[in-house]
């Protein structure tokens, strides 16, 4: 692509060593991914940079469009002004097509439960974790596993910080690691 010769040129620059890291986290490259963002992030942003690549991964591809291309509702067409008096642009998808305004709420929060080798080890812990925890894992299910390699096992959502808290706080004992991760 056109992404990687500029990332790794000489006159790269942080934005787009992580767009590329971007477009490798959507197709499920998470080993990519990583190594990119790495470069000019640390480790927490690197994780929830991956945690929210795997939840676009996870999105039907007209929820990706809005959720990339978020409209600003209270924005006026080209030549009308707001209150301050500025012009703004208004998002339209590329081919005409509609965007999709019934995506998910631009916060949600997500357990981060680690890595498990596989998308297979990561979906066995999560039934283990299901039925050990059913009356508090009921209603999380978890995002969509891409790609090979490490890949964080991420179950969601959770309508805000203090609860993924708590709900961490009972998971660590039998999950590699529980963090929350606002995506």
């Amino acid at each position: 692509g056109v992404l990687k010769p500029l990332a790794e040129g000489p006159e790269s620059t942080p934005r787009i060593r992580q767009n590329l890291a971007l477009a490798y986290g959507i197709k499920g490259d998470v080993v990519a991914a990583r190594k990119l963002a790495s470069l000019d992030l640390d480790a927490d942003a690197v994780a929830n940079n991956l945690a929210y690549y795997s939840g676009l991964r996870s999105m039907v591809p007209s929820q990706v469009k809005s959720a990339a291309l978020r409209p600003d509702v209270s924005a006026r067409p080209l030549g009308e002004s707001r209150d301050l008096g500025i012009n703004v642009v208004v998002g339209v998808g590329l081919g005409g097509e509609e965007l999709a305004l019934g995506a998910a709420p631009a916060e949600h929060w997500f357990l981060d439960l680690g890595q498990y080798g596989s998308p297979a080890n990561a979906t066995a812990k999560w039934a283990s974790l299901q039925t050990r925890y059913a009356d508090l894992t009921r209603g999380l299910t978890p995002l969509a596993q891409g790609g090979g390699g490490d890949v964080p096992l991420l179950v969601g959502p959770l309508d805000n910080a203090a609860h993924a808290d708590r709900l961490c706080g009972v998971l660590r004992a039998d999950a590699t690691t529980c963090k929350p991760v606002r995506l």
